[in-house]
């Protein structure tokens, strides 16, 4: 959802973001038997019930030495479901919302390289289990809801075959395979729907990101720079603002963003961290005005949470984009949008022992927006914001 704040020049904006920076702090544990592997962590995802209950988050996660998921409320930490169709131990977890049938859908993946699918509306019913043939850990995996396709991705495969697969949401069977040569170990994939309504997937791999027709396995284009492209390790994630920009983020402590459009590279930045996932937190629109020049901008504000290993925290940075305006309501050119700068707002420090690896906003009932963590130590953790004004500006 975009915000807007009016008649704010940019100090007075600065004012409000540094003086009011969002300020979690650490509220309570949620869970303490949490699946967490050593380096994924990323065996948890929070959703919201359509059909009742729709303002009760509920947290659904991989409970440590069990072959079980477990649903709880997040307020009260009540047990609302176990799902035992799984014969492994958990290894991902992911929550998508289907607009079309409105329904909540959970994937998930094992040890031994198995996907299960689960519409948690329909009174959690278990509807497939799909055989991958992958010969190690699903990395990722994603809905596609577009075309009820499940879209997987593997790494370490010596003959370059099968690296990204689709499945069918209706019975789980391989529709086709995305097998290109030049695809070497696809770490993360994402969806990108242009503004021609043409379908693709972004693959962030080892080397490179390359962009892939859906309809035909062709490719788009890939996006490589070699000074500031590397995503170190396995802790690497990104993600789509505007329908326009890839934000990517590496353990090496790159932040990269890209536009699609242009297969370009924008804007690279360089912090002396190591970090994990990074995830969006928010976008809102406010106008300022250059005096000097009398010029008007509209300025996107994209804030994200970053996982840092390095520092044991979380970094919220601010993303600006512009667009020059003629007066206060009229853009001079809609499709002329340059990157401004960007600020680390705010740092949330973890004083435990073990580093934040992955980090799930969400809306508390109680508390509002607030932030669930976990890293390798097997709890999940409650943070709440203690900042009123970013709390109203931030609603989502």
């Amino acid at each position: 959802m975009n915000h807007y704040i009016e008649n704010k020049n940019d100090n007075d904006l600065e004012k409000i973001l540094f003086n009011n920076a969002p300020n979690f702090n650490y509220k309570e544990n949620i869970v303490s038997d949490f699946n967490s592997s050593y380096w994924i962590c990323d065996t948890f995802d929070i959703y919201y019930p359509s059909k009742k209950d729709k303002n009760e988050p509920l947290l659904v996660y991989s409970t440590y030495n069990k072959e079980e998921i477990d649903i709880i409320k997040i307020s009260n930490k009540q047990l609302i479901k176990s799902l035992t169709e799984v014969s492994n131990y958990i290894e991902k977890i992911k929550i998508s919302f289907n607009e079309k049938d409105k329904n909540n859908y959970l994937l998930a993946s094992d040890w031994e390289f198995f996907v299960y699918v689960w519409n948690l509306d329909d009174d959690y019913k278990f509807l497939f289990k799909i055989e991958t043939g992958y010969t190690n850990y699903i990395y990722s995996f994603l809905f596609y809801f577009k075309f009820d396709y499940i879209i997987t991705s593997s790494v370490g495969h010596t003959n370059n075959i099968d690296y990204i697969k689709i499945y069918s949401l209706k019975d789980g069977q391989l529709i086709k395979n995305i097998n290109n040569s030049d695809i070497n170990d696809t770490l993360y994939c994402l969806i990108w729907e242009n503004d021609k309504n043409e379908n693709y997937i972004v693959a962030l791999c080892y080397e490179k990101i390359e962009i892939y027709n859906i309809s035909n396995e062709e490719l788009y284009g890939n996006l490589f720079t070699e000074e500031v492209y590397s995503c170190g390790d396995y802790y690497f994630s990104g993600f789509i603002s505007n329908n326009k920009y890839l934000y990517t983020s590496s353990s090496e402590g790159f932040i990269n963003i890209w536009n699609l459009y242009e297969k370009t590279l924008i804007k690279s930045i360089k912090y002396e961290s190591s970090f994990f996932k990074i995830t969006p937190w928010s976008i809102y629109v406010n106008y300022s005005e250059d005096k000097k020049e009398s010029k008007y901008y509209e300025n996107y504000n994209n804030y994200i949470l970053v996982c840092d290993k390095t520092k044991n925290g979380i970094f919220i940075i601010n993303f600006i984009f512009r667009r020059e305006m003629n007066n206060k309501y009229n853009i001079i050119n809609s499709n002329v949008e340059s990157f401004y700068k960007h600020e680390t707002v705010s740092f949330i420090e973890n004083n435990g022992e073990s580093a934040i690896k992955v980090v799930k906003k969400f809306r508390h009932p109680k508390f509002g927006d607030s932030l669930l963590t976990s890293g390798e130590d097997h709890n999940i953790d409650l943070w709440i914001n203690n900042s009123p004004l970013i709390i109203d500006i931030f609603k989502n």
